[in-house]
Order: structure tokens, then sequence, then C-alpha cells
């Protein structure tokens, strides 16, 4: 009820949306170990950025199971609303993925044996289910950003250190490096793990440069955005990704403009964009152009890696088909561990970071096709929902990161390979740790207050 016995222009309802959402969200001193845990298991995960050895990754697993599975973090996982919205339906989506990946495990291993390989196989599938039930919940607005700010950067030196090691001829036990030749130009490709942070870099940045009031701030992010640009072209000289970063750094400047009030986002977007495009064109030079350019010509002329992409997919593809048990449609051929005795049976195996719907076609069939898209659907409408309801620009990140994820699924892997999920879930947090705290009243424990949620006026 409006207080206008008082001749206030104050509601009721206001004054609810002024008091903080819950003691967790105000208190983030008491994240801090549940923050550290998840920071350090990513890294580890990520063979801390190429550094480590392999073998961290099980390290990295356990952190993260035992974070997982603590009470303070499970106690908000199972927390529910007064009613049923898009968190919750998110996150028992992820859920459902979890349970099927654990059935395909079974699965595997009833069929062929090899228990060690078939979990070894399952691994990344149930880490990235895990990762995606975070991302569908309250969890990254409680987390302490600092920490989350200092993992990144750390992150972010660490792979480029780590691409100047490998140029220089070093060997980092977690890395690999290459030469590969592509529209007639000899690329050096250093691969680390974590090398994705380069690409989410410029969409960090180009929130502030739509939005900021001060324009030093803005300048100083445009400069950032341009130099992760180049970071990212030169350090890691992935075309796919870099075409892929450029895409989702669009649609990042255009949903923050979106919620930016006046025209002054909408000219930040044009100015954005016409700089990217002449970075490319006067600052990257005529062969990276070719470079670039030579993607779409070898995606049309069906030439060299998409060409033995397709070549893949429709030799396994074929196998299925011929098959006479209908569950190898439904329910895939299950993980099959390339050291395994049914690879060597089979002649390939079900893991490939070539191309991701191949792996997640072969290995869980159309359930698990189901069960991603399902899963990658809900997490981006749980994402626009807080973009729209929060009104604040850094809200747009996290779409941006799951819209170039989605658009390198088909020429790599990046929601089932730790490569992709675990840098992507670590920007994501950040993100949205960084909305303030003003602009949350949507956003609590359970699920968005109907209230304010722009769907129910």
């Amino acid at each position: 009820r409006c207080l206008s016995d008082w001749s206030s222009d104050v509601c009721s309802s206001d004054l609810r949306n002024e008091i903080p959402d819950t003691p967790l969200v105000a208190t983030r001193k008491g994240w801090v170990p549940v923050t550290l845990a998840l920071c350090l298991a990513g890294m580890l995960q990520l063979s801390v950025f190429g550094f480590a050895p392999r073998e961290a990754k099980v390290c990295g697993d356990v952190i993260l199971a035992l974070a997982f599975f603590s009470p303070k973090v499970q106690t908000l996982l199972l927390k529910r609303g007064r009613r049923i919205g898009a968190t919750e339906i998110a996150r028992s989506i992820a859920c459902l993925f979890v349970g099927y990946v654990l059935c395909e495990v079974l699965y595997s291993y009833l069929s062929r044996g090899e228990l060690a390989l078939t979990v070894l196989e399952g691994r990344r599938w149930v880490i990235a289910g895990m990762y995606f039930v975070l991302l569908a919940s309250p969890l990254p607005f409680v987390l302490n950003k600092k920490v989350l700010f200092i993992a990144a950067a750390v992150g972010w030196c660490a792979v480029v250190v780590g691409v100047f090691l490998l140029q220089a001829g070093w060997n980092l036990p977690g890395a690999a490096a290459g030469f590969d030749v592509q529209g007639g130009v000899k690329v050096f490709k250093p691969w680390t793990p974590g090398s994705f942070l380069l690409y989410m870099l410029p969409l960090v940045a180009v929130p502030a440069v739509v939005s900021s009031r001060r324009r030093v701030t803005a300048l100083m992010c445009f400069i950032l955005f341009v130099s992760a640009n180049a970071a990212a072209l030169h350090l890691a000289p992935f075309r796919g990704y870099v075409l892929a970063s450029l895409s989702a750094s669009l649609i990042t400047a255009v949903l923050a403009a979106a919620v930016t009030v006046g025209r002054r986002g909408w000219i930040r977007v044009v100015i954005l964009a016409t700089a990217s495009v002449a970075f490319y064109q006067v600052l990257a030079g005529t062969e990276t152009i070719t470079w670039l350019s030579s993607a779409y010509q070898d995606f049309t002329a069906q030439a060299n890696n998409i060409e033995y992409r397709n070549r893949l997919f429709v030799t396994r593809l074929t196998f299925i088909l011929a098959s006479s048990d209908s569950s190898d449609l439904i329910a895939g051929l299950g993980f099959i561990h390339p050291e395994s005795a049914a690879a060597g049976a089979l002649g390939f195996s079900t893991e490939t970071s070539d191309s991701g719907w191949i792996e997640v076609f072969v290995t869980g069939g159309w359930g698990a096709v189901c069960c991603l898209i399902a899963v990658y659907v809900a997490c981006l409408v749980t994402f626009v929902r807080q973009l729209f309801t929060c009104r604040s620009p850094i809200a747009a990140v996290p779409i941006g990161i799951w819209a170039m994820c989605g658009l390198l699924m088909y020429t790599s892997n990046p929601l089932l390979w730790d490569f992709g999920y675990v840098p992507a879930s670590l920007v994501c947090c950040l993100a949205m740790s960084s909305i303030p705290h003003q602009q949350r009243r949507g956003v609590r424990l359970g699920s968005f207050n109907a209230n304010t949620s722009p769907w129910s006026k």
C-alpha cells in the first residue's frame, strides 16, 4: 500500500525491495572459503594453465566435489522459493543432465566392462554437469568478487606467460604447440588450458565501454577491449574462437545498451563495432584478414578441418545407423576411452575435441543431445532474466559467453571439455558477483521476485 497518508511517494513494496534479500548476499566474507575452493579446483582442472601435469585434474575434481557437497553450498542449492521460477527449472534440468550422464556411465560399464577407463571417460561430463548446476543457482551472486577477480587475473597472466614460453621453445607439461596452414597462411598455434580466458576478456570490458558514465573509464575499458582482441589474435590464433569472440562481443554490447538509459549506450555500440572493423582492417593486417576469411571459404568448400570433422561425424553416424540395436540411437554407444578394448574393436573412441555435437550424439545418443540442449537453453533463459531483472549491463556478460560457447560447439567442444566450461564458469561467476547489490532486487535465493520481473507487469 502506498503511504499516501504521509504525503509520500514511497510504496511498501519499494521498502521491501530495499531490504537485502538474504544475509548471505550482504556478508560475502563468509563465502571466501567456498570461492577459494572453486577457484583452486578450476585452476587444477586446467592443469594450472599448462604449468602442471594433466594428472592435477584429479585433485581439482576432488576439491570441486568437496565444495559442491559441502553443507553450506547444498543448503543454498536446495533452497526453494514460494513459486517455481526459471532458476529452479534450469537447476532441475542441470541435475537431470548429471543423472543421465551417471546412467550412461553405468550403461557403458555393464556393456563393455573396464570400469576405470569408463569412469575416466565420463569424468568431463559429470564435472560439466556440476558446473551447470552451480551456474543455474544463486551461488554466483554470493561468491566473493575479489577472490574471483584475482583468480581470473592470475589465469589471464598465466596463459599469456605460458604462450610466450611455448613460443620460446619451452615444454610445458600441460600444454602443446604446433604449426598449421590455413588459407595459405602458416600459423603457430600454441594451446594452453585456459586460453579460452583470452577470448572472454573482451566481453568483460564491453559493458563498461557501453554504459559507463565516466568517459575516462569507458576509454580505458575500450583500450582493454582492443588490447584483449590483439592478445587473443596473436597469442592463441584459432579462427573459430576469434570469430565467435567478436560475435559474442557484439551481442554483449547490444544487450548492455538495451538496459542502459538514453542513447549513449547505442552510440557507443556503433563506435565499438566500427572500431572492431577498423582494428582488423588496419592493425591486424592483410594476412590476418586472409586467414580469418579462409574460415568461411573452408566451411563452404568443406575443406581442411571442416572436411575432417564432417567425415568423422559421417563415419560414426553411419556406424550407429547401421547397427541393428535401436538403443544406440537413443542412448548412444556409451563412454569409450581411446585406450579401451572397445575402441580397438570399433576403430574409434567417443572422445573428440573437434566437434562437440559429434561426441554428444555418438556417446549419449538423442537422449544426451536433448539433455544438453535443454541445459543450454535453460541456463541462457536464466541469464536473460537476470539481465532484464537486475538491469545491470554487466549481467550481459554471461549471455555473451554462453552465445560464444554455443557458436563453438560445431568446431570445438567448450561445453564438455574443461578448457571451455571451467574458465567460462569462472568468468560468468565473476560477472554475476559484480552486479551492484542495489540492482539485485529481483534476485532471491529461491527464485526471481515476481514483483520486479519484467514479465509480470
